[in-house]
């Protein structure tokens, strides 16, 4: 799983939106064929199977439910699937900067998500992954408001929905 694809927020928040919610429901993760397609999007390689399948799709719930309630680091029920997910990975040292590596074949993608999540946390970019705070999206977003402030995935539909909802609760 090389490229730039595995690497940092953008690969996060593109991993928690294989799921979406609301009219347009679907899963990317649902069974090893689309999940395999999926990967080979995002240049994977590997051939994953179903219990890596499985795996992938707990750390993508697990990190959405995280970013419901963004705070400075994974969460323990996050934590624990990360760690298992980390447990054959070394720091690898390259005349590039070092990343985290050493799993191999099958599990590789689920090491990849830590490394990624590893970054997230170091570089400060954790806080700002978020999901939406809409109960009928949750998309994954990543928040670059000046202050962090920002709580949907985007103006239209969710910013407008969200707005308006809080416009009548505070008239009703």
């Amino acid at each position: 799983m090389d490229g730039p694809e595995f690497h940092g927020p953008e690969f996060l928040v593109a991993l928690v939106n294989t799921r979406t919610f609301g009219d347009g429901a679907s899963d990317r993760l649902a069974d090893v064929a689309s999940a395999r397609a999926w990967l080979r999007e995002h240049g994977g390689r590997e051939a994953i199977g179903e219990s890596q399948r499985i795996r992938l799709a707990e750390l993508r719930d697990a990190l959405r439910s995280d970013w419901l309630a963004p705070g400075a680091a994974p969460r323990p029920p996050l934590a624990q699937l990360l760690n298992r997910a980390a447990a054959e990975l070394r720091p690898l040292f390259t005349v590039d900067g070092v990343t985290l590596s050493g799993a191999v074949g099958p599990d590789r993608v689920l090491g990849q998500v830590a490394d990624a999540v590893f970054w997230a946390v170091a570089s400060g970019a954790w806080p700002r992954l978020k999901a939406c705070q809409n109960d009928t999206c949750h998309e994954a977003f990543y928040d670059s408001t000046k202050n962090a402030s920002r709580t949907w995935c985007s103006m239209s539909p969710c910013g407008n929905r969200m707005k308006a909802r809080a416009y009548r609760e505070r008239h009703a």
